[in-house]
């Protein structure tokens, strides 16, 4: 083995060790932001419970990051638990990034393409993307499949019609075959 190819070979190593880096960082922060919040939220909610037979989202103000900062800094436990799980939707888009800094560094021009593709796909999906289409409709409890308890398996059905409340408004996703 010549120097040169020993100095890809260590400069490979180091990239790989960077990256896993980065990746075990995000997932530990994110965990450790999520467990302050949980405590801050069973703290101040000691009694609390919740009503699971109906499915509510979350809020309006933590749709928004701004928003999500600003109850994280207030010390807020959702805003603190939602704060993580931006923190862990993060980590791999920063993995992302970074392979593609690596590869522009690298010039490898190939790579640099496929990589800026995918970090497209991940930016529009989070931004951009929205998936279903959305029809106003009246109906049963929040996040029911509207053939009700005891319908045919999953696998025999043409069609689904899924309801849920969303700011205060029922939504309707039908899939067809």
């Amino acid at each position: 083995m010549n120097v040169s190819s020993e100095t890809v070979l260590r400069t490979d190593e180091r990239i790989e060790e960077v990256m896993g880096l980065v990746l075990r960082t995000g997932v530990i922060l994110a965990a450790v932001i999520v467990l302050a919040g949980g405590i801050v939220y069973l703290t101040r909610h000691p009694g609390a419970v919740r009503d699971y037979h109906v499915f509510q989202g979350e809020p309006k103000k933590y749709k928004a990051v701004s928003a999500i900062a600003q109850e994280a800094a207030a010390l807020k436990g959702r805003g603190l638990i939602q704060l993580g799980l931006l923190v862990l939707i993060a980590t791999p888009i920063a993995r992302v990034v970074f392979s593609l800094l690596v590869f522009l560094w690298q010039r490898d021009w190939t790579y640099v393409m496929v990589t800026a593709i995918v970090l497209g796909l991940l930016v529009y999906s989070l931004f951009g993307g929205h998936g279903g289409q959305q029809k106003e409709g009246l109906g049963r409890t929040a996040f029911e499949a509207d053939e009700g308890i005891g319908a045919e398996p999953r696998s025999k059905r043409s069609s689904s019609r899924w309801q849920f409340l969303d700011q205060g408004n029922l939504r309707v996703f039908e899939t067809g075959a």
